[in-house]
């Protein structure tokens, strides 16, 4: 993040989002093919529901008002907090499932 520090100083700042499990979108639909691993997603999500455009949406809109100017250099986790509860986990899960279907071995 260091390379923030001369844009921030001429007024730029920067930011990114890490959007999680996204309903509608074409992220989510690779993501969960099927109804089984979908459900395992939403399950996973501390929320307990799939994020919204309108979430990421939000969370841009902060970043770039002044609600937000003294931020800069983070990236924004947008996920329900998934990141915190075992992504990974999941996602090893649907690996298996989808291997399992196609008959995959390692």
């Amino acid at each position: 993040m260091w390379r923030c520090v001369l844009p921030v100083q001429m007024g730029v700042r920067i930011n990114s989002i890490s959007p999680g499990p996204i309903e509608g979108t074409e992220g989510m639909a690779r993501l969960a093919p099927t109804e089984e691993i979908m459900t395992a997603v939403v399950r996973s999500v501390p929320i307990a529901r799939l994020g919204q455009p309108d979430d990421i949406a939000k969370a841009a809109g902060f970043l770039c008002s002044d609600a937000g100017a003294y931020v800069s250099g983070v990236v924004l986790p947008v996920d329900g907090g998934w990141s915190l509860a075992g992504a990974s986990a999941v996602m090893a899960g649907a690996s298996r499932f989808l291997d399992k279907l196609t008959g995959h071995k390692d």
